[in-house]
């Protein structure tokens, strides 16, 4: 399994054993924020999901497809979570989610950053209706919004879209900092 997989099975573990009012709705919303916000401070997605910019906001489309769909986009989640659909009356595309017996978080995969922001996006959102939530995506100048506005609905949304409002220096900071990794990356792939 790769390091992102591991990554996205832990983060999605930590999310349901940590509230139990995360349901499909708001889980999607949870990894889009670990995600999102990480990218803001490093350039890098935690999870290496892409999000399309759904009616109810950010959607990561294989994670949503695995879980509600039952199709095979990689993800392995069939391997520790079950989707069941919810009671009548809860509007959360009809889906609960429970993790399977015996499956257990693990922080290994995991740098200090992403650790630090799991565990803020978790606190911040604990016990929060998924409707708030997606209120929260949908706030004028997030990326969300501004690909609904400027792509239209079901676009990808662009993770630079993170940086509105971020100091430039920073983002240039991050920028160089993508620069040297990809260059790092393909010294390694060509020595390999």
């Amino acid at each position: 399994m790769s390091l992102k997989s591991e990554k996205l099975r832990n983060a999605i573990i930590f999310f349901v054993q940590n509230d139990k009012t995360v349901k499909l709705t708001k889980l999607m919303k949870l990894l889009y924020y670990l995600d999102f916000r990480h990218y803001q401070e490093t350039g890098y997605s935690v999870t290496g999901q892409e999000y399309s910019a759904w009616p109810k906001g950010p959607l990561p489309e294989d994670v949503w497809a695995e879980i509600r769909n039952k199709e095979n986009r990689g993800c392995g989640i069939e391997q520790f979570l079950v989707a069941q659909p919810a009671p009548p009356g809860i509007d959360d595309f009809g889906y609960t989610l429970w993790l399977l017996k015996g499956v257990k978080f693990s922080e290994d995969p995991f740098t200090d950053r992403e650790l630090r922001i799991l565990h803020e996006v978790s606190e911040i959102f604990k016990g929060v209706p998924a409707a708030q939530i997606v209120d929260a995506t949908h706030m004028r100048g997030l990326p969300w919004e501004t690909t609904i506005r400027k792509v239209g609905e079901k676009a990808k949304i662009n993770y630079d879209l993170a940086f509105e409002g971020v100091d430039p220096d920073d983002v240039e900071r991050i920028r160089e900092d993508q620069q040297d990794r990809r260059e790092l990356d393909a010294l390694f792939e060509v020595a390999l």
